[in-house]
């Protein structure tokens, strides 16, 4: 009956996958029940019922297929590898017609929505997610069928668009990396294969799509000496591009691929965790240093996105690793990396007391600049129970906070030097806005938790921000294309309503008026969002008392 309801409409195959998948899950070794998912599964892709958002019929059957694939040994294990061989096609298909199909333009900085092919493609690896992940854990087939599939060797790298399909087929690959076991062998060769594959486009400077498939393969199956010598490799590349400044933007891939290989090596604690954040700040240092005082605008603006580039590497490496590196597939992860990393970071990057004045404020050299944008985004990466001990860093991120907002309000392009404007001109305006924005929040949350020293610091700080989110979040609107102006407005809500509910009555009743008139037109703001927002901000500013 499940076979024959596969060409009947989506509600009907929907409830007939969603009956049996349940009973595959208590029996896995049921081979007709699995058969019969994998020929709906089979059924709905070629019919074309994949679309762009997830099928519920589709999302049963694999999830059904996963429960059989996690019994190997079995027939049904067996059928369950077989649909997925068989759904090499379909999703070589799907990933063709997305890479032939462009993305609708978007405005400048704004994130292009993917295409209608790309949007289906997504839709199918999201719901063959399961069966992926279950076929991983079973055994090392699956792995060596993919890598065999996504990373061929050099000489058969086919036609242009197979490369382009492939490119997005990467996150098949980095799941089958990630968990597949590490004492599953790898194929001889393979590191070096993706080390290869992840050269980039040097003079886009666009990242590799098998950069994550290469951080998960060199923690779990390279050697530390391997390790190191492929971070060498590339660090030579980058010291020389540096110190010559002409090749700065072909290197500029050669860092993307550091900064990875970097994370992999971090995670395995040793030596790595002193080597490696050392040697990142040292490339900012010397990148910023050469956007100073080269004459070349050409090599400026390219040492500029160096920096740009290099501070969100910090960001990276500070990041618990989540899904990418895995213990119980093998991966190497040391212990509390995330605050041993930023306890090595954060006194080369920030003030020496939080009560100096931090590099890079406004009117200071635009090479030291750099320093305020580098500590946020070490916050940005930390887990919020890391950040009550770092609140002493509160001025810096308030500072940074209202001067990238006074940068957006006034309409300016981080000024004339190239650093800041890789940091805050141009279409970078938006996503400052918004790590600054988070940074702040997490750190009004974590107020409650606060000593008096840093507590009464922090609380100065927050309260200091509040002048310039008030006024971005009434000129958002006409500074930022509609989508991040509503997104960046409610943020800037957020934090106004966190001082409201956090800060002392003494500190707010003085701004109490102000806010609440100019928060009257974002109660009629065209956005609901951004109206809810308003009416809570306002409703918890009327509660302040002098």
């Amino acid at each position: 009956g499940l076979e024959g309801g596969a060409s009947s409409s989506p509600l009907v195959c929907s409830h007939l996958a969603a009956a049996v998948a349940p009973l595959l899950e208590e029996d896995p070794t049921w081979t007709a029940a699995a058969t019969a998912l994998a020929s709906v599964a089979e059924r709905r892709i070629e019919l074309g019922r994949v679309a762009s958002q997830p099928d519920a019929a589709l999302a049963a059957c694999f999830a059904g297929l996963a429960a059989a694939a996690a019994a190997p040994g079995t027939p049904a294990r067996e059928v369950a590898f077989s649909c997925a061989s068989r759904l090499r096609a379909a999703w070589t298909a799907a990933a063709t017609a997305a890479a032939l199909e462009s993305a609708p333009a978007a405005p400048a900085g704004v994130r292009p929505l993917p295409s209608a092919a790309q949007a289906r493609l997504e839709a199918l690896l999201e719901a063959s997610r399961p069966l992926c992940v279950a076929l991983c854990r079973a055994d090392g087939g699956w792995l060596r069928e993919v890598l065999a599939w996504l990373l061929p060797a050099p000489a058969a790298a086919g036609e242009p668009q197979d490369g382009a399909a492939r490119a997005l087929l990467a996150p098949l690959l980095e799941l089958a990396l990630a968990h597949t076991h590490a004492r599953t062998p790898l194929p001889e060769g393979t590191v070096g294969l993706l080390f290869a594959a992840c050269d980039g486009d040097g003079a886009a400077g666009v990242p590799a799509p098998l950069l994550p498939a290469l951080c998960v393969a060199s923690n779990k199956w390279a050697k530390d000496e391997e390790l190191a010598a492929l971070i060498d490799r590339d660090q030579a590349i980058l010291d020389a591009a540096l110190d010559g400044g002409g090749g700065a933007a072909e290197a500029l891939s050669k860092l993307h691929r550091w900064v990875w290989l970097s994370k992999a090596a971090v995670c395995r604690g040793q030596a790595f965790v002193a080597r490696q954040p050392a040697a990142l700040v040292g490339l900012i240092e010397r990148a910023a240093e050469l956007a100073d005082r080269s004459t070349s605008p050409a090599v400026a603006i390219a040492a500029a996105r160096w920096v740009d580039t290099a501070c969100g590497g910090l960001r990276m490496l500070v990041q618990p690793p989540g899904a990418l590196l895995l213990r119980e597939t093998g991966a190497s992860c040391s212990p509390l990396l995330s605050q041993r990393l930023s306890a090595a970071l954060l006194p080369r990057l920030a003030p020496s007391s939080a009560g100096d004045r931090p590099a890079g404020a406004p009117g200071s050299a635009a090479a030291s600049l750099w320093r305020v944008h580098a500590t946020v985004m070490v916050l940005l990466g930390l887990p919020a129970a890391a950040l009550p001990p770092l609140l002493r860093l509160a001025p810096t991120a308030s500072l940074w906070l209202r001067h990238v907002l006074q940068h957006c309000c006034d309409g300016g392009d981080g000024g004339g030097d190239s650093v800041p404007r890789a940091l805050l001109g141009g279409d970078a305006a938006a996503e400052r806005v918004e790590q600054a924005l988070a940074v702040m929040l997490a750190f009004a949350g974590k107020l409650p938790e606060a000593n008096n020293r840093d507590g009464a610091q922090a609380e100065a700080a927050l309260a200091e921000a509040i002048p310039a989110a008030l006024r971005f979040a009434g000129l958002a609107t006409q500074l930022l294309p509609p989508g991040p102006a509503s997104r960046l407005t409610e943020r800037a809500l957020q934090l106004l309503d966190s001082a409201a509910s956090t800060l002392p009555p003494p500190t707010l009743y003085p701004l109490k008026k102000r806010v609440l008139r100019d928060l009257q037109d974002l109660l009629d703001h065209r956005k609901r969002v951004v109206r809810s927002a308003a009416s809570r901000c306002s409703n918890r500013w009327h509660a302040v008392k002098g």
